[in-house]
């Protein structure tokens, strides 16, 4: 590939990076926007994240905090001892026995898959991939993570963010506008939210922090968090301003299948996502495989999509701000018997355990894999 430079906006991140990986490509990739930038390193086994000045995720503190490795204690001890005598977190945590490596390497991996989801995320950036370059000396501590990527599953769960922060931008579209807390309490059985996030943020949204201030405060990522916001708002459990309506599914449970067998011999599958990236990413990787792939982006389009295709199964995606397609969802495909998995980001196990309630043959918890995709669904339709 030599040296390419160019407007990632005309390109596109997930096209270069497939390019890259395509050429077997070994070089660094630095992508810019004015002052900030982010440099990744592609080498055979993998990639690095060697240089960044935006920094969106988590640190490495909070990933230990929030995924319940540390006390906010013991890492309070952590940091005064990392400020009186130097050194890096995960080295004095281990050193304490307070953590073990595995779990430093886990939460720097989860570190630098964030500081990657949030390039899909950029707008108006410039791109410069200098093959076959000697790295430069790095950084950030993050540059010893080596990501072995399995680019379809980032392209997916990127895609997804993107989708999702779309969505979300058009209701908190400022991030310094103060949250308040209202009378109408959070809903916690909510699909769409997770309630150990949602219980983190909710004490924080008290009338007199910003979003941005929220965000700050959190030990979640900023997309953690806004996503969270966002939920709580179109529920009137918070309230910076007067939210939309919710769009449900219909009521009807009757579908009437068209008449003779489906042509061809493919497997057809019906995926409902109102992410229109996610949904396009997602039908492609399907498509791909040889199914047949009939898209829809809202639930209530399911009964008249059931009327004109005769899907095998079908993929419901629990979009950020729908209610409850899988409930509204699951007597139109019961009576036209046609399984269906969901995937959702949120893995409390009440959630789970409704939707498996409600006729899910299978719930997968975002950010998936087209692997892990790919194999539930064979084992669905039995092949």
């Amino acid at each position: 590939m030599g040296r390419i430079r160019g407007d990632l906006d005309v390109l596109g991140l997930a096209p270069l990076l497939e390019a890259i990986f395509q050429n077997h490509g070994s070089g660094t990739l630095t992508i810019s926007i004015g002052e900030e930038r982010k440099s990744i390193h592609f080498g055979e086994s993998g990639l690095r994240l060697l240089a960044t000045t935006r920094r969106k995720g988590s640190s490495l503190g909070e990933i230990l905090l929030r995924t319940g490795k540390v006390t906010r204690a013991q890492l309070q001890e952590m940091l005064d001892e990392q400020r009186r005598a130097g050194g890096r977190l995960g080295e004095i945590g281990t050193s304490r026995g307070l953590v073990s490596p595995s779990d430093i390497e886990n939460a720097l991996r989860d570190q630098a898959l964030e500081e990657v989801y949030d390039l899909f995320l950029w707008r108006g950036a410039q791109f410069d991939f200098a093959e076959n370059t000697t790295p430069p000396h790095p950084e950030t501590p993050l540059a010893e993570v080596i990501l072995g990527v399995n680019l379809p599953s980032l392209t997916l769960e990127a895609a997804r963010r993107r989708d999702e922060l779309d969505r979300i931008r058009k209701i908190i579209r400022n991030g310094r506008l103060i949250l308040s807390p209202t009378q109408q309490p959070p809903r916690l059985d909510d699909p769409n939210l997770d309630h150990a996030v949602a219980e983190a943020i909710l004490p924080l949204v008290d009338g007199t922090r910003s979003i941005e201030e929220i965000v700050e405060a959190s030990v979640h990522s900023e997309f953690q968090v806004l996503r969270t916001l966002y939920v709580l708002s179109t529920q009137g459990a918070v309230r910076p301003q007067e939210l939309p309506g919710v769009r449900r599914v219909s009521d009807a449970t009757t579908v009437i299948l068209p008449a003779g067998p489906r042509p061809g011999q493919r497997r057809g599958i019906l995926v409902v996502s109102g992410m229109p990236l996610f949904l396009a990413a997602v039908a492609g990787r399907l498509r791909a495989e040889g199914y047949d792939v009939y898209e829809e982006t809202r639930p209530d389009a399911i009964e008249a999509s059931l009327g004109r295709h005769r899907p095998d199964v079908a993929i419901l995606d629990v979009s950020v701000d729908w209610a409850d397609p899988v409930g509204g969802a699951a007597p139109l495909l019961a009576s036209a018997h046609v399984p269906f998995l969901v995937l959702s980001a949120n893995s409390n196990r009440d959630a789970v355990v409704q939707a498996i309630k409600s006729g899910a043959r299978d719930y997968l918890i975002k950010p998936i894999t087209d692997t892990i995709l790919l194999q539930r669904l064979k084992s669905i339709l039995g092949n």
